[in-house]
C-alpha cells in the first residue's frame, strides 16, 4: 500500500473532507487527489515514465503533499529541495 492508494481511498470515501491546509487555503480530499492526477499526467505527457526522478523546490504546504501523492501515484522518484529560512 502505498501514498497514491491511500488518497485514492480517501478521495472515494471523503471527498469532500478537509485533508489539508496551510495558512493560505485549505482543500478537500477530492481536490488533493484530482490535482495530484493532474500534475503526474501533465509530467507523463512530456514523456516522464515510472522511476524517472523528479525533483522540485518548494515551502513546505500543501504544494509539497501534493508533489508527494503524485510522485507515489506515477512511480516516480522523488528527491523534495525544501526551502529553508537562513538564521542570522
Amino acid at each position: 500500500m502505498n501514498l497514491g492508494f491511500l488518497l485514492e481511498n480517501a478521495a472515494a470515501r471523503y471527498r469532500d473532507h478537509v485533508a489539508a491546509f496551510d495558512d493560505r487555503r485549505k482543500v478537500t480530499f477530492g481536490e488533493l487527489n484530482a490535482r495530484a492526477n493532474r500534475l503526474g499526467n501533465a509530467l507523463a505527457s512530456l514523456g516522464l515514465a515510472p522511476q524517472s526522478r523528479i525533483a522540485s523546490l518548494q515551502y513546505n504546504g500543501i504544494e509539497t503533499i501534493e508533489f508527494d501523492v503524485m510522485a507515489a501515484k506515477f512511480g516516480y522518484v522523488r528527491a523534495l529541495l525544501k526551502i529553508g529560512r537562513a538564521h542570522v
